[in-house]
């Protein structure tokens, strides 16, 4: 078994891993600590994870208190990263986490003191929330956002004219694709039934208007329309629906999904979506932002930060706005916004691994270690706690020695498209970002002297 600092786990490739990446090279170059980045949760059926013994286990998103990597490491601490902070009235309980270990046993990871203070309210102590910022506004900004700069490459890739604006929707009309399994999960969860499909009437009657909006846009020819449907929509979905909608997807109308948002946004001209967080995104990389709004938001998918960046609400608006692309002027407003509320102390991902050492080492607050009877698990046979959490952990090394006996086959959701990312391609990314730091590190040191000699 292999002692490491962190075990450092994703969800989304393109949501997540960029910053998983950045976050090892520094942390192994500056630091010296140990991390092993693996996806939640395929990573033990990919590969054993019980071969590592780590002090920290970061976990992407924590909802509840049903978490099995406790089964393995009952001593570690947990960090939930909580990848996802701006909320709105539709989603809010579902994604705030609940019961005993993700209350109080826990680290939790967040962006700015409004997420700290929702953590209060649900109990947790302030001793036990990190406001660090958010680490992928940081990628951003100089030097990581030099690893998207590649517009001749996604340009030759997906038969795009380089000369011509770049309009990149990253579209999020999620409610519209939720089949009714899932929107009665979401009722579970505590959302409102009357909410959930005042917000799917919103995101089908919305998601067909602007796709006729794009395919006018796309055929008048004057600029690039690139839409990427969201991580949770299948591809072919997606293409499907817009068929539906569309007398045919147009030359300059590109469905793409893959690439990261990050590199869409800094390759592109001018960013437009809908309700959707990519555009605090491109604010914070300095790109002209517009929502579109051909029906009123719904009040329970409705946010402040709304307010703070130009709304589109007519097809004549979005093509006036498509003609004059390469010209207009980003509004400051969203990107000043962001910078104060989820940027507070610089560059979040250092500061993300600054307090991954300063845990590992002891110099920062660590919560209690739940007690093995208190970890909540699927009862089985009405065994008592501690029996129940013996018979999971046995249960869980079965699966792993069946899978590897019967080398049983990994099956990701089916909607999260492209996930599954290999060790060796995670050590390539790791080191081309170990590169790029290291070079932004060796300018710094330089200007530092010339400046001293000066």
């Amino acid at each position: 078994m292999q002692d490491i600092d962190v075990l450092y786990l994703y969800e989304y490739a393109a949501r997540e891993l960029d910053v998983a990446c950045a976050v090892k090279a520094i942390a192994e170059q500056h630091y010296g600590l140990k991390i092993h980045v693996d996806q939640h949760p395929f990573g033990e059926m990919l590969s054993d994870l019980t071969r590592f013994r780590p002090r920290i286990v970061a976990i992407p998103q924590v909802t509840s208190s049903n978490i099995p990597y406790v089964l393995e490491w009952p001593d570690a601490v947990y960090v939930n990263l909580m990848w996802e902070q701006i909320l709105y009235k539709g989603n809010a309980k579902a994604k705030m986490p609940r019961g005993e270990f993700a209350l109080r046993h826990m680290v939790h990871h967040v962006w700015g003191q409004e997420s700290a203070d929702l953590l209060k309210e649900q109990s947790v102590l302030a001793t036990h929330i990190y406001i660090n910022g958010n680490p992928t506004y940081a990628l951003y900004q100089e030097p990581y956002r030099r690893y998207y700069e590649r517009r001749d490459e996604l340009a030759r890739l997906y038969h795009l004219d380089p000369a011509k604006p770049w309009i990149f929707f990253p579209e999020n009309y999620n409610w519209a694709f939720y089949n009714d399994v899932q929107l009665q999960s979401f009722v579970i969860s505590g959302q409102s039934v009357d909410e959930i499909y005042t917000m799917r009437d919103f995101c089908v009657r919305s998601f067909d208007e602007v796709m006729r909006w794009c395919e006018a846009a796309a055929n008048r020819g004057r600029v690039e329309v690139i839409v990427r449907p969201r991580p949770g929509t299948p591809l072919a979905d997606f293409q499907n629906a817009v068929r539906k909608v569309v007398t045919t997807i147009p030359e300059h109308l590109h469905i793409v999904k893959d690439e990261s948002v990050r590199e869409w946004i800094i390759n592109s001209d001018v960013v437009v979506t809908s309700y959707s967080t990519s555009l605090i995104e491109a604010a914070v990389a300095g790109k002209p932002v517009y929502i579109l709004e051909p029906y009123p938001i719904p009040e329970a998918i409705g946010m402040d930060w709304h307010d703070l960046a130009p709304h589109i609400k007519a097809r004549a608006e979005f093509e006036a706005m498509c003609q004059n692309a390469a010209v207009v002027a980003p509004d400051p407003r969203l990107g000043e916004w962001a910078q104060a509320m989820m940027m507070p102390r610089g560059d979040a991902i250092w500061g993300l691994t600054d307090f991954f050492y300063r845990l590992s080492r002891r110099q920062a607050a660590r919560p209690p270690l739940l007690p093995r009877e208190s970890v909540a698990l699927p009862a089985n046979f009405n065994l008592p706690p501690l029996l129940l959490f013996e018979y999971h952990k046995a249960l869980r090394g079965y699966q792993r020695f069946r899978r590897k006996m019967f080398k049983t086959p990994v099956r990701p959701n089916p909607t999260h498209e492209r996930e599954l990312v290999g060790q060796a391609e995670i050590a390539r990314r790791v080191e081309q970002w170990r590169s790029l730091i290291a070079n932004q590190r060796e300018k710094d040191v330089e200007r530092e002297k010339l400046s001293f000699g000066s």
